[in-house]
Parts: structure tokens; sequence; C-alpha cells
């Protein structure tokens, strides 16, 4: 299993790797935390230059249509454009 996080105003980006997951829902609790990075998107999209409809668009989700993945993260990859990119993250 692999996830891919980026940062939209900077493309700041990191890829998680673990050997297995588990599918499951997102439950209510979730919700707070789902909104927040929704906002958290949105904002950036409009500060790249989606104008605030097209973010609120791309955005735009089902709270009642989410599944969560359960990983544990086993390495991390730094996959920033540039140089860098593709290097494990070590601690």
């Amino acid at each position: 299993m692999a996830v891919t996080f980026t940062g939209t105003r900077d493309h700041t980006a990191f890829q998680v790797k673990a050997a297995g997951a588990r599918l499951g829902g997102a439950c209510l609790d979730d919700r707070p935390e789902i909104e927040r990075q929704i906002s958290l998107l949105r904002d950036g999209l409009v500060t790249i230059g989606f104008t605030p409809r097209q973010a609120e668009g791309y955005t735009s989700i089902d709270l009642n249509d989410l599944a969560s993945i359960v990983m544990r993260p086993e390495k991390i990859f730094n996959q920033t454009p540039g140089p860098g990119a593709g290097a494990e993250v070590t601690s």
C-alpha cells in the first residue's frame, strides 16, 4: 500500500508505504478532520489560482460515501519535485 500526501501551495510531497492496509468505514468522529482538510485544500487551490467556485467543485464530497484506510507506515519517501525526489526519509 502506498499513499502520497502533497501540499497544495508548494508541492511538498511525501509517499508513505506499508506492506498492507485495512479498509473500513469512516465514522462521525472523523467528520471535523475531514472538513478541516477539505477547507485547507480549498483555500490552497484558491491561492494557486483556482476560482472559489472551481475549488468548491474540486473538493465537493458526499460525507455519507467515505471510507477509511488503516495502515502501519513502514517507509516514507520524499516525493517533492527536485533532486531529492524518491529519497527515503530516515530518522
